[in-house]
């Protein structure tokens, strides 16, 4: 990876406004993009990051151990604003997220929305046990005890759902949202109605993503039986059981990403997965090639996406690029890098949190 700054970036166009790039949970962006870091254009160091960073409006936000909120300038790192001590509360609990005009976070109890431009406090509002929110359409759905809908400008109440438990996670298409409460899937239409849900034998796993008709959801344990920690697709319009996915003697540990008709997955033994919408296997990758083993669930491993490459965090301190499009996944390159998130890639710039004591958000052009 390049250590000194050689390079400066155009203004940054392309979002990616929540942890997983879009309501749907996908990890993926519409780009084209290089695979080879090329040239440092900043580098911000300071405290360390407590989740993922977003990007909006040539803005990157994110939540620095001992602040709310902080953004950073996409295209120089230089620091625009940060916010302390709100409150008397500590970073985000969850994920922060990009609501057209401001920028929204989960602190304690509460949903708490900042001015991008500015961080001034827009708004604030009680959000006990709340899971992390999710934008669509200029609304913010997230589980707090069932399912919320808020107006993502002034935090105005749409409507709400009650549960015996807090959805988590939750996705958004133009079907309603959908969340996992437990050994429940449920999904809830965009005026508050109920439309289905589909019960299982033990609970679902931390994983969603929305494509096409489709539900996909991990498996973590049953309460009887053989173990099943496989990957399942659901009807998104029925709720019934359209495939299982069997991913041998393991499981899964990073939220499936979506790259046009293709799956990709990462299992604990480092493996990562190629999956046809129909649940058929194309083809395995190991992004452990070291056998570093696993680190544990406090390492937020995943895949991240553009229309070009996949970036994989590996379990050996790298960054694997695969070819999403190969019928055997083949490796394009490997980054010598230690990242503590998964990368996210826009306008071929890498934007990377560093995972060593520098504690540092770098970006870096890609060739």
């Amino acid at each position: 990876m390049p250590d000194e700054k050689t390079t400066d970036l155009d203004p940054i166009g392309t979002e990616w406004p929540m942890k997983y790039g879009d309501a749907q949970r996908t990890g993926h962006v519409g780009v084209d993009s290089g695979s080879r870091p090329d040239e440092l254009a900043w580098e911000w160091s300071g405290s360390s990051v407590m989740t993922r960073p977003v990007m909006a409006d040539n803005r990157l936000f994110f939540s620095p151990r001992g602040s709310q909120a902080m953004a950073l300038d996409a295209q120089t790192g230089e620091a625009l604003w940060s916010k302390e001590d709100i409150f008397g509360l500590d970073a985000a609990d969850g994920e922060l997220v990009y609501g057209r005009k401001n920028i929204v976070g989960q602190f304690d109890s509460y949903l708490v929305a900042y001015d991008a431009k500015t961080g001034e406090v827009e708004w604030k509002q009680d959000a006990e046990h709340s899971g992390i929110a999710t934008l669509y359409d200029g609304f913010l759905y997230y589980g707090s005890e069932g399912f919320w809908k808020r107006s993502a400008d002034d935090g105005e109440l749409m409507w709400s759902v009650e549960e015996n438990d807090t959805p988590h996670p939750i996705a958004v298409n133009d079907r309603g949202v959908f969340g996992i409460v437990f050994d429940r899937i449920v999904h809830i239409d965009h005026e508050g109605e109920f439309v289905w849900e589909q019960s299982t034998d033990g609970r679902f796993g931390d994983y969603l993503t929305l494509v096409d008709d489709l539900v996909l959801v991990d498996m973590h344990e049953k309460r009887s039986g053989p173990t099943d920690t496989n990957l399942h697709a659901f009807d998104a319009d029925s709720g019934e059981r359209r495939w299982e996915y069997e991913i041998d003697d393991s499981y899964i540990i990073t939220n499936p990403v979506v790259n046009d008709d293709r799956i990709f997955v990462m299992d604990r033994d480092g493996v990562v997965h190629a999956i046809t919408l129909e649940g058929d296997r194309l083809w395995t990758v190991d992004a452990d090639p070291n056998s570093e083993g696993w680190y544990g669930s406090a390492i937020p491993y995943g895949i991240t996406a553009t229309d070009s490459w996949l970036y994989v965090m590996g379990f050996d301190d790298s960054v694997h690029v695969l070819d999403p499009d190969s019928d055997s996944g083949l490796s394009e390159a490997k980054w010598d890098y230690v990242p503590f998130f998964p990368p996210f890639v826009v306008d071929d710039v890498a934007f990377i949190v560093n995972g060593s004591d520098s504690a540092s958000v770098t970006a870096v052009t890609l060739t």
